[in-house]
């Protein structure tokens, strides 16, 4: 019977784009990453008989394989899929083709005549794939944010992270808009689940789609994420951090006297609001002794470089700067960052989610966002929340989280609880479940 050890396939394009360092680990390569890992788990647990497969719709990407990747092979229940591409030929590649009197026709007609053959050949790529996917028993195919296309013979299910490129375009570039709408109207046409990883999201995706006339209200599913795992062994200490400050001619940082941003550095993260609300902050006293740290790789747009040119501004000597800017580190140097710091402040314009909080909250740092899309949603009454195209709220939430230490302890605490709620473990199960009542509700038929 189809239906009775049932399997499913992950494309895992954005997992396969990286290296798998950290300045690789965007938050679509952690949402794919650690579903995979922890439903991984959960099966072998729970439904041992079920496989997962991996695979790529960019045939090339198959010999990007990094360590994150060989780690998810381990697992005994996790099996990455490879087929044959065939390298399509140019004209120019036939002798009666080059001749010098018909080279230049052949060049004008090659264009077109190597598209026809690109579009063939890929198209028999996705049949090859459907095949060995339906001879896997595959009824669950979930797709990635770059990699989608409509298979057959199994349900299409596809994560929906935000709206962000389609409601703020000026926040992004056109190759994102175009990907993203494509990816809304696949979602729209050819999925039978949708998984939003907050209500936020989802009400955004209903929106924007129900004015497309797609109605995916009934098959969507909001699953919250996880955050990071294993946090109480990591033991890296702020020496190691002033270490490589040092090398890098930095002011050094003290435990509890710094403000901590971690993300990409883009227009959309509201960092010149709160490096210009900082600087403002210690000339008045109330930051005096403080620094602040962002730490994160330079985003599409101009921020990066309007915030180092801020910097060298307001600090021309660098190592004496209290404003301090570090590319992407690995985890464990991230997480001592956060746990040292005296509060993380993350006040997006707006989030599809916002691991930045949920993962301060976990490790027992108060936390400051916006009160604006999903944050609501992860921070709950735990947080501080500022309305992030107001200065002046920002400002005067810093003051009052440094004035007030009882208000300081009590949201370590609610942190703390509020953290519990999350985890990729619990994401693993339910993600689990809407796959599972999507196979008996179209296959029950």
């Amino acid at each position: 019977m189809k239906t009775k050890n049932w399997n499913i396939a992950f494309e895992i394009s954005p997992i396969l784009a990286a290296s798998g360092s950290y300045g690789d680990k965007s938050g679509v390569y952690r949402i794919n990453f650690n579903l995979i890992k922890y439903l991984s788990l959960y099966l072998k647990k729970h439904h041992p008989k079920k496989k997962i497969y991996l695979y790529s719709l960019a045939p090339h990407l198959a010999y990007n394989k990094n360590m994150d990747l060989i780690e998810l092979l381990k697992e005994n229940n996790v099996e990455f899929l490879v087929l044959d591409y065939y390298i399509v030929p140019s004209l120019k590649d036939y002798p009666i083709f080059n001749l010098p009197f018909i080279r230049y026709f052949t060049k004008i007609v090659d264009i077109f005549y190597v598209k026809l053959l690109q579009n063939i050949m890929y198209s028999r790529y996705v049949n090859e794939l459907n095949i060995l996917l339906q001879r896997k028993n595959v009824l669950i195919t979930h797709h990635s944010e770059s990699g989608f296309v409509g298979l057959k013979n199994c349900l299409n299910v596809i994560h929906i992270n935000d709206l962000c490129p389609i409601f703020f375009p000026f926040w992004t570039t056109s190759e994102t808009i175009s990907i993203h709408k494509r990816k809304l109207q696949f979602a729209g046409q050819h999925c039978d689940g949708v998984i939003c990883i907050s209500n936020s999201t989802k009400k955004d995706l209903n929106s924007y789609l129900n004015k497309l006339r797609f109605n995916v209200t009934n098959k969507s599913k909001v699953i919250y994420l996880g955050a990071f795992n294993q946090v109480s062994k990591i033991k890296t200490s702020l020496v190691k951090i002033n270490e490589i400050l040092q090398q890098d001619h930095a002011a050094r940082i003290t435990k509890k006297k710094y403000l901590l941003y971690f993300g990409t550095i883009e227009p959309r993260k509201n960092l010149v609001n709160l490096t210009t609300t900082f600087t403002r902050l210690e000339k008045e006293g109330i930051l005096k002794g403080y620094k602040l740290v962002l730490v994160g790789g330079k985003g599409w747009g101009k921020t990066y470089k309007q915030i180092t040119e801020y910097i060298q501004e307001q600090y021309p000597i660098k190592s004496q700067s209290s404003i301090i800017m570090m590319d992407f580190i690995k985890d464990e140097y991230l997480i001592s960052l956060i746990k040292n710091s005296f509060a993380v402040v993350y006040t997006p314009f707006y989030e599809g989610f916002g691991l930045p909080v949920l993962e301060a909250m976990q490790i027992g740092v108060p936390v400051i966002t916006s009160n604006t899309s999903s944050l609501p949603e992860v921070g709950g009454d735990a947080v501080l929340y500022v309305e992030p195209t107001n200065p002046e709220s920002l400002s005067n939430i810093i003051k009052k989280l440094v004035k007030n230490m009882n208000l300081y302890n009590n949201l370590v605490k609610l942190g703390k609880v509020q953290a519990k709620k999350f985890s990729w473990e619990k994401n693993a199960k339910e993600t689990f479940a809407f796959y599972n009542s999507l196979v008996k509700s179209h296959y029950s038929k």
